[in-house]
């Protein structure tokens, strides 16, 4: 996210008796973030400085290349800093005192990554009713990926959304896809779709030349219609082409096919055996500005709003995006707030939920959403990754939030209340 040109770090594996570890939503990032993000709020303090400038001052670019060789060909962190700050009112609500604070919180994510063989390939088959059938190994479970591979699908072909029969998760019918996970799931998956479809009208506009004796450049797909662009009265129905060629090639089938991978210059993955070399194609980049209320008394804290400007590209489908980015708001006050794995001599002693804590309804802040409204080149109609990276952000804005509320930092998570009573007894006695 920040601009530094050079890095070097080492890293220490400690095996212990507690609780094996799984990937959970960010993938390790959000406890980097939380140690981060309330670092840079430090320099700030320390330098007299706005918290907001000081990111601006640093942070990443389109254009600019990273250490280990990654590219940005899209940012949208400037300009979201840049929104959400007057969106907030954050130069008048920060350091107002009363317990009430404000905090912000940065975050990248990658949009599927190089961990050997993550890949993704579609098949797309045109029918004779004028319909298309996509088969893509992508599972949903709930993130709303066959919404977004199916309108991806009809995007590319000129179709209606209605118009796309989906075949989706069965590993017996649909080809490869290495699962809804690394935050692949539009830019790769969906990349693989658009590739198929793609294919599938090339075919198709191959055919339709043949029928209306014009050039394949001067056809237009829209609306289930090829037509000339010159002279739109002049056109077959999307159905018409396909019997078309059904009848003239004795039953031949138009099927596309598409296949992405991220970084495809890169034959393997070099960090799993050097530690070092390229990550991904794009990132999905997010700026959270969290607004909390304290109690003194009881140490309680209550985070009244979130706001997030993310750069997710273009958006596919904006409901999904704005569900996306809410339940990684809940996900964050959770972590942030309450959630913790408490451990008595390497055993778990809150297995459950009667006594592992999470966000209730009661908890879940009025949410604000800010597009930046970039491009992402590479990404299927310039989509890139968003179900991932908020959570981290958020947890930062959180804890910056708290801090500025009662002039104290915690730096170890959740932030329960009686951590916030602790520091404000060590902040009176001037510890």
């Amino acid at each position: 996210m920040y601009d530094i040109p050079n890095w070097k770090h080492e890293g220490v594996g400690v095996y212990t008796n507690k609780s094996i570890c799984m990937p959970r939503r960010g993938h390790g990032s959000p406890q980097m973030s939380f140690a981060a993000e309330q670092l840079l709020d430090m320099i700030a303090e320390d330098m007299g400085m706005d918290p907001a400038e000081l990111r601006l001052k640093n942070v990443r670019k389109a254009g600019d290349v990273l250490p280990n060789g990654d590219r940005l060909d899209s940012c949208g962190l400037r300009v979201g800093i840049e929104r959400i700050v007057e969106a907030t009112g954050w130069k008048e609500k920060r350091g107002r005192g009363n317990y009430r604070g404000i905090g912000m919180g940065l975050s990248a994510m990658f949009s599927g990554a190089m961990y050997y063989p993550f890949a993704s390939a579609a098949i797309v088959k045109l029918n004779p009713d004028g319909k298309a059938t996509l088969f893509t190994g992508q599972s949903e479970f709930g993130q709303g990926s066959d919404t977004a591979m199916s309108q991806i699908a009809a995007e590319e072909l000129g179709l209606d959304l209605e118009d796309i029969v989906i075949v989706s998760g069965d590993s017996e019918l649909c080809p490869i896809d290495l699962g809804g996970f690394l935050s692949g799931g539009v830019y790769v998956s969906g990349e693989a779709v658009r590739r198929a479809a793609e294919d599938a009208k090339r075919q198709l506009l191959q055919v339709a030349s043949e029928m209306l004796d014009v050039e394949v450049g001067s056809l237009q797909i829209e609306k289930g219609r090829i037509f000339h662009k010159g002279n739109p009265q002049k056109g077959v129905s999307f159905a018409e082409a396909v019997r078309y060629n059904i009848q003239k090639h004795n039953g031949d089938p138009i099927i596309g096919k598409g296949f992405c991978k991220p970084v495809p210059e890169v034959e393997f993955y070099p960090s799993l055996t050097k530690g070092a070399g390229r990550f991904t194609d794009a990132y999905g980049f997010t700026v959270a500005v969290a607004e909390v209320e304290v109690d003194p008394e009881t140490g309680r804290v209550k985070v009244e709003r979130v706001t997030i400007a993310d750069d997710c590209g273009q958006p596919i489908n904006p409901a999904n995006v704005h569900g996306q980015l809410l339940s990684q708001v809940v996900m964050g006050v959770g972590d942030a707030l309450f959630e913790e794995i408490v451990t008595e001599e390497g055993r778990i002693v809150n297995a459950s939920f009667e006594d592992y804590k999470i966000p209730g309804v009661h908890e879940v802040p009025e949410f604000v959403h800010i597009p930046t409204g970039t491009f992402e080149p590479k990404g299927p109609f310039g989509g890139k990754e968003v179900g991932e990276g908020a959570r981290a952000a958020v947890i930062a804005a959180i804890a910056n939030a708290v801090a500025d509320a009662i002039g104290a930092r915690i730096y170890s998570l959740p932030i329960t209340p009686e951590k916030v009573l602790e520091a404000l007894e060590a902040k009176k006695r001037g510890r």
